[in-house]
């Protein structure tokens, strides 16, 4: 799946894999791992977001995909209630917004 041997996986060098060996799929099958969006395979298993899957992201990601399409549902759900948080903290720390237990009591 490495195609240029660098130690991490782009989103191409795995559309690119499971295009050309159609072998690869039916490993995931079997895995239980039930999908054909690449793009959301390679968004679950990129743990760090950095565009790159690495061994241990590769390994951990499949690790807990494993099994029904819950599962895979349930951390494409997780990953993107993350996304939205962290949208929403940037939003709110660029407005100057601090949330009521973070502000000093007014007994101060």
């Amino acid at each position: 799946i490495d195609l240029d041997k660098n130690g991490s996986v782009s989103l191409d060098e795995l559309a690119t894999s499971l295009q050309q060996q159609g072998d690869t799929w039916a490993e995931l099958w079997a895995l239980g791992i039930e999908t054909r969006d690449v793009k959301t395979l390679a968004t679950i298993l990129d743990a760090d977001g950095d565009g790159q899957i690495d061994i241990q992201e590769f390994v951990d990601g499949l690790h807990q995909l494993r099994g029904e399409a819950r599962s895979f549902d349930m951390h494409l759900l997780m990953r993107e209630m993350r996304r939205v948080s962290d949208t929403m903290n940037d939003y709110f720390c660029s407005v100057g917004y601090r949330p009521p237990e973070d502000r000093p009591s007014q007994a101060e």
